[in-house]
């Protein structure tokens, strides 16, 4: 996976951290709330159609589906989320089995779990998605860290191919350049070379013995050929 890539998913692992710790928080909010119904002596208080129940039931199922969404990132700590959750749970059956005894003892039971070891535990929930969180977000400003470090050397390297093929193209041109520098020099020095050697003996004052340059094998070689 890409740095951005993992940069953009520990991101969203971060922010799905913090939308669950109100989650959790609106979890043990219903179960207080249908327990608090048993106190009162609403009917049917505990039945999973029940007024507070029921929203307890639905904020448990979100929880787990965002949780275990969640805590499948590699490299990040949702386990101890997970088992917090899990502990909750656990704990919630009890107190549904004692309020559902219909005795005193059970009422008394399930209140005390309700008003203690589930607020330990939904602490605990809240504990390990902030530490969730956290590393998420560590992680997020690595991954971005490395994110930029790769998109700067992909620049580097762009800059790098960019100047290579102006000094590739500079050079071309500079050995054309010579080229045809060299092709005008062989033509030029040559037609330099005769008409210089015609105007003296144009001139009258031009050595006869004296002969021109009939090296090559071009229209300039066969007049000096033939000045000769």
């Amino acid at each position: 996976m890409a740095a951005a890539e993992k940069s953009a998913l520990s991101t969203s692992v971060d922010n799905q951290s913090t939308d669950l710790k109100y989650q959790a928080a609106d979890w043990n909010g219903w179960q207080t709330a249908y327990a608090f119904d048993v106190i009162r002596g609403v009917k049917n208080a505990t039945a999973d159609t029940a007024t507070s129940r029921a929203p307890f039931l639905a904020s448990r199922a979100q929880l787990d589906k965002k949780l275990a969404d969640m805590s499948a990132t590699p490299g990040l700590p949702g386990a101890e989320a997970l088992a917090a959750v899990k502990a909750f749970h656990e704990v919630d059956a009890q107190v549904f089995a004692a309020y559902n005894l219909g005795t005193p003892a059970g009422a008394a039971q399930a209140n005390d779990l309700v008003l203690t070891t589930e607020i330990t535990n939904h602490t605990t929930i809240a504990t390990a998605l902030e530490s969730l969180g956290a590393a998420a977000s560590d992680r997020a400003a690595a991954d971005a860290a490395a994110s930029d470090a790769a998109r700067s050397k992909v620049a580097v390297l762009v800059v790098l191919v960019v100047l290579g093929v102006l000094v590739v193209s500079l050079l071309g041109v500079l050995l054309v350049g010579v080229v045809v520098a060299l092709v005008i020099r062989s033509i030029t020095t040559p037609l330099t070379q005769l008409r210089a050697r015609l105007c003296e003996i144009a001139d009258g004052e031009g050595d006869l013995t004296v002969r021109v340059d009939e090296q090559g094998n071009d229209e300039v070689t066969s007049i000096s050929v033939l000045v000769n």
